[in-house]
């Protein structure tokens, strides 16, 4: 049987729409759940009683292992560019620290895509706070590291968290800044409306 031949009772969706209907009934009546988008994973995990946050999307154009290796690399020569003309790269062992930190990351159940933009966002919180690691000696590729560096990601993780939580705050006093605003709207319109009946009412005695 043709793939597109139309079924006379399936209102011209295809054999294999119809069939693949049939089969989703068939699964969902057995207890399992269809997912087919990201969104709908979020929906049944929440409906599961977990807490769900949405993953960090820094820079959709840093894919690869060596791009964060020559993202790191752009925000510590822009920080420190004086100190660029004394390094000696080790491809070997830069590599091998990113590929590292990067499965630091994946291992918090996150896919390699994101793992690689919440580094993004550690990198970017080393850089933004350097003052806070008190730092002994200049930072290179390094600060990366999993084992006796591990700390950095932790407190630079800290850090971040903190910020993500700072900004749900200021959103939240937002919307109840709104609500607020709104509630004030209406009892204007209240109070009005009152001001107004008690005039008709009046007209109306006189």
């Amino acid at each position: 049987m043709n793939l597109y031949q139309m079924d006379a009772f399936s209102k011209d969706e295809s054999v294999d729409e119809v069939r693949l209907k049939e089969a989703i009934k068939i699964v969902e009546s057995e207890g399992y759940h269809l997912i087919k988008t990201a969104e709908d994973a979020k929906k049944k995990a929440i409906e599961a009683g977990y807490h769900v946050t949405d993953p960090l999307m820094i820079n959709n154009k840093i894919v690869t292992l060596k791009d964060l290796r020559d993202y790191f690399f752009m925000k510590l020569w822009t920080k420190y560019p004086e100190n660029q003309k004394f390094y000696v790269s080790n491809f070997k062992t830069e590599f091998r620290l990113i590929r590292l930190f990067v499965e630091s990351r994946e291992k918090t159940g996150l896919n390699r895509f994101y793992a690689i933009q919440e580094c993004i966002s550690i990198i970017d919180i080393i850089f933004e706070h350097i003052k806070e690691f008190n730092f002994k000696s200049p930072i290179d590729i390094r600060v990366l590291g999993q084992a006796k560096s591990s700390w950095i990601t932790e407190k630079a993780l800290y850090i971040l968290n903190n910020k993500r939580l700072e900004e749900e705050k200021k959103k939240m006093d937002r919307k109840i800044e709104e609500i607020e605003r709104h509630k004030e709207i209406n009892l204007e319109e209240r109070s009005k409306q009152l001001e107004e009946l008690l005039i008709n009412m009046e007209d109306n005695n006189g």
